[in-house]
């Protein structure tokens, strides 16, 4: 990638042709992590320019040039900010937009008054330019927002503290094809996305991946399941049963099955030369170049659960399937049955004619922590029999529901609670309203995912998750990753390990850990 900035600006700190920098990443994370785990590490590259859907500027005002009124910066190497003209990371839409909406701006005194930044997005649906303020905004910049937008073909929005001024009707939808499927995805301007659409796919695909029902579990699976029926006999009554059989028959209807692919390395992890940097440590002083992240990640969810529960898996293995087939498809009605009440009414009204159908037979649940509006959520729902979920984010809530009916997914339910408020659910310290009328204890998680934010999962939540059988943790920060696998692999040992490239030519490094419970 050629950017005349390299060097003076701080975004970028990696300037070897991008193979080399691949072959940096692998060895880095190789060297941290081969305590944990002595087979292939598997890397998924980015493209090496054009790569970001979502970016942001500063503005720049010069009052001595008039003509050049208006400039775009970003944070310096060595010096607070810098002027820039181009920025070759932001994906294409994005960067053909940039000269033009600066040209119609200096000559809007209504726009550029106290304007102070830009944020951009780029989907499936267009491309939203939010302006930042430093000032009250009144009808005066409404027309003018809406005038811009019309000139340029945009969505636009104008922000000032507690304000917040629309062109038009505001819907940001993306497309991400995963394995030969295209999934949409409705999110708020505001909601944490990720900024690499390529390599978001991949990321995915490879969850998706990780998640094999094959023969050598079946008998665990079937042993799960008789000592599952036994809790849901014992917790639900029979009128509980009568209005569960009614739901789950209008929730079987016409189901679409997702093709199945195993995610394959990308070509650029198999060139082997050597790397030109040395490896370095995970120390403090050092690892504040793993520091670089995206000014919109979420920082929500601070998990302080404690340790509570017994999961039933560990108990259930020790029954006999092979004397139990019977009772096992007995049971597995049975658990349906109790299963369908979860589903609320607008999840299940336009989904009873395009809903997806569990891809394996044995397939049994999933537990998500951080779903967001349901990135992996969707994806991965056609791998479950079901699927709860859990985001602290109101609106991330909202469009994760929508986007369960945009892709015809019947089989998740998502709940508005912190990994801390779910702890103490299932640990029956506390009761709350948002779960009224959805039984977590008929559940039969063979799986969870978690996709923390950069702190990492705390002491007590990788307590709660030692309990079950599979984890798939999806880390943005590898300090936290490699200090939480310390305690993990205590009960759990590394099957797979992958690295995600999401932000090409720096040093962040996003990866993902698949452990299986130790016999």
């Amino acid at each position: 990638m050629n950017c005349e900035s390299f060097g003076s600006c701080g975004s970028c700190t990696l300037g070897e042709p991008y193979e080399d920098q691949i072959l940096y990443k692998k060895q880095l994370i190789g060297d941290k992590f081969r305590e944990f785990f002595d087979g292939e590490f598997e890397f998924f590259a980015s493209q090496p320019q054009n790569y970001r859907i979502r970016a942001e500027f500063g503005i720049w005002h010069d009052i001595w040039h008039s003509a050049f009124d208006l400039a775009y910066t970003m944070g310096g190497a060595r010096s607070k900010k810098i002027l820039i003209n181009e920025c070759p990371k932001v994906a294409l839409p994005i960067a053909n937009l940039m000269p033009r909406l600066l040209e119609v701006l200096r000559r809007s005194e209504a726009l550029k008054e106290k304007l102070f930044g830009v944020e951009f997005i780029s989907c499936a649906s267009g491309i939203l330019a939010t302006l930042l303020y430093h000032k009250r905004l009144g009808e005066r910049e409404q027309e003018a927002i809406c005038e811009l937008a019309g000139k340029l073909g945009i969505r636009v929005m104008a922000r000032a503290r507690g304000q917040k001024l629309l062109s038009g009707e505001l819907s940001l939808t993306d497309e991400l094809c995963v394995d030969e499927r295209v999934y949409k995805f409705r999110f708020g301007e505001n909601a944490f996305i990720q900024p690499n659409r390529g390599v978001n796919e991949k990321m995915i695909a490879w969850a998706r991946s990780c998640v094999d029902f094959g023969k050598e579990g079946m008998g665990v699976v079937c042993a799960a399941q008789n000592f599952a029926v036994k809790n849901s006999i014992a917790e639900n009554s029979v009128a509980q049963n009568s209005s569960h059989e009614q739901s789950d028959a209008q929730n079987s209807t016409d189901r679409n099955s997702a093709s199945e692919n195993s995610a394959e390395f990308d070509a650029a992890c198999r060139n082997f030369v050597k790397a030109n940097s040395a490896c370095i440590e995970f120390n403090g002083e050092n690892f504040v170049k793993f520091n670089y992240a995206s000014a919109d990640e979420s920082s929500a969810d601070k998990n302080s659960a404690r340790k509570d529960l017994d999961v039933r898996n560990s108990a259930s293995q020790n029954l006999d399937c092979e004397k139990r087939c019977v009772q096992n498809s007995a049971c597995e009605k049975l658990i349906a049955q109790n299963s369908s009440c979860e589903q609320s009414a607008p999840q299940n009204s336009s989904c009873e004619k395009h809903s997806v159908r569990p891809e394996n037979s044995a397939a049994r649940d999933l537990l998500e922590l951080y779903c967001g509006h349901g990135n992996f959520t969707i994806p991965l729902a056609a791998k479950f029999n079901r699927v709860l979920a859990s985001e602290i984010s109101k609106s991330s809530i909202a469009n994760a529901r929508i986007n369960c009916e945009l892709n015809g997914v019947c089989n998740a339910q998502f709940v508005r609670l912190s990994a801390d408020e779910l702890m103490s659910a299932f640990a029956r310290r506390r009761e709350f309203e948002r779960l009224k009328g959805i039984d977590i204890f008929g559940y039969d998680f063979s799986h969870v995912l978690i996709d923390p934010p950069r702190a990492g999962l705390e002491p007590s939540v990788i307590d709660f998750i030692k309990n079950f059988e599979n984890l798939i943790y999806i880390s943005c920060n590898p300090q936290t990753l490699f200090e939480n696998l310390r305690s993990l692999c205590a009960t759990h040992e590394v099957r797979r390990f992958a690295i995600f490239d999401q932000f090409a030519h720096t040093a962040h490094i996003e990866c993902g850990v698949l452990l299986k419970r130790r016999s």
